[in-house]
């Protein structure tokens, strides 16, 4: 009985621990597996862009991932929080609006956001964060912009 309770532990233990590594171990007998790593396929691909609403003239205008989620991590959190808080910001706002992609896309609609806060997440464009920051802008531009790159292509 103690032998078969052992070899029983031994098949569950080898199969929690490598069940799992098969999925993560790379194919090799597939060269031309395709990666799942956004990060390198996006040179290959045309930059991501949203159709955004403006508030203020209603027209419909592309603006890049990466201009969209500094514009809102820089209007909804202040640029003096966490490395970590803005990164989780900057993760949500990207998350959000792609998930307003996919529903224009299921309904047809004309735009996938907008920058009026009180319909989608707030976002404040260039001009308007040099006048919130004043002297820091370039500084706090860059601190955003090395803060969205350091979670672009995380799943």
């Amino acid at each position: 009985m103690k032998t078969m309770y052992a070899t029983l532990f031994v098949i569950l233990f080898f199969s929690i621990i490598f069940i799992p590594l098969l999925n993560i171990l790379p194919n090799k007998s597939s060269k031309t597996a395709p990666s799942t790593d956004i990060s390198e396929n996006q040179d290959d691909r045309q930059q991501d862009v949203f159709l955004m609403k403006k508030s203020d003239t209603g027209e419909v205008v592309e603006i890049t991932a990466d201009e969209y989620v500094i514009g809102v991590v820089a209007c909804e959190m202040p640029i003096t929080y966490n490395d970590e808080a803005l990164k989780a910001q900057a993760v949500a706002a990207y998350t959000y609006a792609v998930r307003k992609r996919i529903g224009r896309v299921k309904n047809r609609s004309e735009y996938d956001i907008t920058d009026d806060s009180t319909k989608d997440q707030g976002y404040i464009n260039p001009q308007k964060r040099k006048e919130k920051w004043g002297g820091d802008s370039e500084k706090n531009e860059a601190k955003l912009q090395a803060i969205i790159s350091s979670v672009k292509g995380k799943t």
